[in-house]
C-alpha cells in the first residue's frame, strides 16, 4: 500500500556541498601554481569560478590573507600527517619509509609546491607562521634520523644535510609527476623510500643479523 512516503532504501544520499570557502581555495591555489601569485588577481579568481568579485571579498579580505590561509592549510597536513606515522611507532627505518609515503602520497600533494614557490610573498607576519611550522616539520625529521644514528641504523654526518637532501628531492616530484604517467604515487614512493634509505647508509641485512644478536644475547642472558 503507498503511503505517501519514500522508501529508505530508494534514497540516494546527496554528497555534501562544497563550500564556498573551499571552492576560492581550490580555485586560487591553480591559478597560484599556474600564473604565480602576482600574476593572480582576485578578478582572475573570480572569472574562474564565474562569480563576481564582491562575491569573494565576502569570504576573504584580500589575496594575501587567501595565499596565506591557503598555505596555513597545507602546512598544518603536512604537519598532521607526520605526526601521525610517529604516534604508530616503530624503528627508525620503519618510520621514514612511511614519513616518504606520506609525503608523497597525501591528498592535495602537488599544492604543496605552494610552500616554497609563494614563500616569498607572503607578509613578514604570516611567513613568520609558516617558517615555524616547517621548522617542527624538519625537527620531527631530525629526531627520526637521530634516533636512527644513535642506534646504528643510519650512518649520516650531517643530520640537517642529509634532510635538506630529503625534503629537496620529495617537493621536486611535484615539478615532474605526471597522475597518467606509467607510476602511480605509491610506486613512485617506494622507490623513493629505497633511494632514501640507501643515502642513510641503511644496511637491511645487517640490521637483520643486529637484531638477531640482540635476540639471542637477551637468550643467553635469562638462561
Amino acid at each position: 500500500m503507498h503511503t505517501g512516503k519514500k522508501s529508505l532504501l530508494g534514497t540516494k544520499r546527496q554528497p555534501p556541498a562544497v563550500s564556498r570557502k573551499s571552492q576560492i581555495d581550490s580555485g586560487a591555489v591553480k591559478l597560484f601554481i599556474r600564473n604565480g601569485y602576482d600574476g593572480t588577481s582576485m578578478r582572475d579568481l573570480a572569472r574562474n569560478l564565474g562569480v563576481r568579485p564582491s562575491s569573494i571579498y565576502g569570504h576573504i579580505k584580500s589575496k594575501q590573507e587567501l595565499l596565506f590561509r591557503i598555505m596555513e592549510r597545507l602546512m598544518d597536513e603536512v604537519l598532521a600527517h607526520a605526526n601521525e606515522v610517529l604516534s604508530d611507532g616503530g624503528a627508525p627505518d620503519e618510520i621514514v619509509r612511511r614519513l616518504v609515503h606520506s609525503n608523497i602520497c597525501q591528498p592535495g600533494q602537488y599544492e604543496t609546491a605552494l610552500l616554497q614557490s609563494e614563500l616569498k610573498s607572503l607578509t613578514p607576519q604570516h611567513r613568520a607562521v609558516i617558517i615555524r611550522k616547517q621548522r617542527q616539520y624538519r625537527e620531527l625529521w631530525l629526531r627520526v634520523l637521530d634516533q636512527g644514528r644513535r642506534r646504528g641504523i643510519f650512518k649520516i654526518k650531517d643530520l640537517k644535510l642529509a634532510f635538506l637532501g630529503i625534503d629537496g628531492a620529495l617537493l621536486h616530484i611535484e615539478r615532474w609527476f605526471s597522475p597518467s604517467g606509467r607510476l602511480t604515487r605509491s610506486q613512485v614512493a617506494d622507490v623513493f623510500v629505497d633511494w632514501v634509505l640507501r643515502s642513510l647508509g641503511y644496511d637491511e641485512a645487517q640490521t637483520d643479523r643486529a637484531g638477531e644478536m640482540s635476540n639471542a644475547k637477551r637468550t643467553r642472558v635469562r638462561r
